[in-house]
Formats: C-alpha cells, structure tokens, sequence
C-alpha cells in the first residue's frame, strides 16, 4: 500500500560529491542535489521499480556553479544537463525496461 507521504511525496537534499543514483520516488518526489565538481553525473532509478506517474519526480540543482548530468539507469546514456540553480519535472512514460522512456516539463531546461 502506498502512504501519504509517496503518493504525495517528501523532498530530500543531498551533495552530489560523487556521481550518485536517484532517490527512488516513493521515498522522495522533489530531489535537491547540490554538485561540488563539474563532472558529477546523477543516474535514474531502474524504471522496472517505479510506478508511472505525474510527474514522477522533480530535480533540482542547487549549486549556483556547477551543472550535473541526468544519466538513465544503464549509467552510460545521457538524458541531458541540468544547469546550475535549475529544475525539470521528470515524466516516466513507459517503464518496461530498466533504462524506461522518460520526458521532462518543455518549460525548464535539460539541454544535451
């Protein structure tokens, strides 16, 4: 059964000083991630374990320096660059494979 606080969702804020997956989004639904480097990369959480929804989460990039890549969940393949001091709404739209089809909110920025 899902509570409240999933379906919801709560927010979580974490340094980004290493490269990192996601937080699942039944735990956290508004993810503050705050880079220390240039080259941090944050990967997607397994699409297989996650329930379509809208949206599925939001992402935030707290630093007022430093950019992060949105990788899915293979690692390697880059859905696009978050800019620094940024969000973008994250949609999964088909989650039948562990990478899944995800698209964002057009009216933020996640340039590739």
């Amino acid at each position: 059964m899902i509570t409240a606080a999933q379906f919801y969702g709560s927010a979580v804020e974490d340094a980004l000083d290493s490269n990192k997956e996601a937080y699942h989004p039944l735990n956290y639904r508004m993810q503050v991630w705050t880079p220390d480097a240039g080259s941090r990369a944050l990967t997607l959480p397994d699409a297989r374990d996650i329930h379509i929804s809208v949206p599925t989460f939001v992402l935030v990039n707290a630093s007022g320096s430093y950019d992060y890549e949105v990788k899915y969940n293979d690692g390697t393949t880059l859905i696009g660059t978050l800019a620094a001091g940024d969000a973008v709404e994250m949609y999964l739209k088909d989650n039948s494979t562990q990478n899944g089809v995800w698209y964002y909110k057009e009216s933020t920025y996640l340039g590739g």
